[in-house]
């Protein structure tokens, strides 16, 4: 609202348009987000700021379709492994062998806009494009010291750990992200899936899953207040709720 208010009275402003657009990523409103930053760099193509976020729009836009190569890829195992009896299973493959043509380009493009920043949470970003994940984290945690109220450097590192099975290590990063910006929701979003795969796992190898399982539900709950239309919050709800009654049942409860 202001922020639209500031884009009518100063058309020209660039200013306005990454405003609005940051708003729009902590709502993870990713497209009309980027759609704004484009906008202020159309206006001022040397708003630093606006590239930063820009790059920032992309990683997020590369990351989520990775995710849709990674569910191909998980598919194709499983239907190859239909009737092999014994056979062993395959280390899921990085990021980089998953890539097709369109993957490239979105990790070039986000490279792109972080090429020449000073800030440190830019090159560990360009650093996580263009290198590997390994040789990022010490600039991630760089920039969690210089800047903890970045919430992005504290979701790398979060991630970072939950591929890992650090899920405490984890937890401790998407919380220090999330307390540094309450309306964050992306480290919301990512606190409550880690809850949720800590949960499984734990169960599965006889531990008691309910406290993690809450959690992961009380995260969802969050995430829907804070955007009561939230697709994914909705429909990730379900998963921990039915598992909490099942986890329930299967020990008497």
């Amino acid at each position: 609202t202001v922020c639209r208010d500031m884009i009518a009275r100063f058309p020209t402003l660039a200013d306005p348009h990454y405003h609005r657009g940051r708003m729009l990523r902590a709502q993870m409103n990713n497209e009309k987000a980027l759609q704004q930053q484009e906008e202020a760099l159309a206006k001022d193509p040397g708003h630093r700021d606006a590239r930063y976020e820009h790059g920032l729009l992309l990683v997020r836009q590369y990351d989520d379709y990775i995710d849709k190569l990674r569910m191909r890829w998980d598919r194709s195992q499983a239907d190859f492994a239909q009737g092999v009896e014994g056979r062993a299973p395959v280390k899921e493959p990085p990021n980089e062998d998953l890539e097709d043509a369109k993957a490239k380009d979105l990790r070039k493009r986000a490279a792109a806009d972080f090429e020449g920043s000073e800030l440190t949470i830019a090159r560990a970003f360009r650093t996580l494009l263009t290198s590997r994940e390994v040789d990022a984290i010490p600039l991630f945690e760089q920039a969690y010291r210089e800047t903890p109220e970045l919430g992005e450097s504290c979701e790398r590192l979060g991630q970072a750990a939950r591929r890992s099975e650090k899920y405490e290590e984890g937890e401790r990063w998407f919380t220090l992200g999330h307390q540094s910006d309450l309306g964050h929701i992306p480290l919301l979003v990512a606190r409550a899936s880690l809850y949720f795969v800590w949960a499984t796992r734990g169960f599965h190898r006889g531990q008691d899953p309910t406290d993690k399982i809450t959690a992961s539900i009380t995260d969802w709950e969050a995430v829907i207040r804070l955007d009561p239309g939230h697709i994914t919050g909705l429909t990730m709800l379900g998963p921990p709720t039915s598992h909490l009654g099942l986890f329930q049942i299967i020990r008497g409860i």
